[in-house]
């Protein structure tokens, strides 16, 4: 799986990211499904799904060093899930969180000779094109 590990995290600063399900929330159709960290999505991307690309959201600053591959079996569907600021125990979680039932996950580690990343930038600045999965 190649990702273009710098433009996601360029878009995730650029585009700014909503949180819709925080930490200990449950899932909108299945009450048992807590969510073990905040999970949202990436205000302007489109995901394999036509909905927003999803994201989880940690307590880290590590920025994006890993992705999910995710596939629901009763729905066909392929997507990624993209791992913003997680520690290694946190990207586990949510690994786990998403393995069960009708899903499978996969992580992918952003490669250590990954090109720097992009310097901090403002959330609200100019909302240029996301990248598509």
């Amino acid at each position: 799986m190649e990702c273009n590990w710098n433009e996601w995290e360029r878009c995730i600063l650029l585009n700014g990211i909503h949180i819709d399900r925080p930490k200990g929330c449950c899932h909108p159709r299945y009450p048992n499904m807590i969510y073990p960290l905040d999970y949202g999505y990436v205000l302007g991307t489109l995901g394999g799904d036509g909905q927003e690309v999803d994201i989880f959201v940690g307590t880290e600053g590590k920025g994006l060093s890993a992705i999910l591959l995710t596939h629901d079996k009763l729905k066909g569907e392929d997507e990624i899930k993209l791992l913003w600021n997680l520690s290694t125990q946190e990207i586990a979680i949510a690994n786990q969180f998403l393995n069960g039932g009708s899903m499978t996950s996969r992580i992918v580690w952003r490669p250590q000779s990954a090109p720097d990343r992009p310097e901090s930038m403002d959330p609200t600045g100019a909302n240029e094109p996301a990248p598509r999965v």
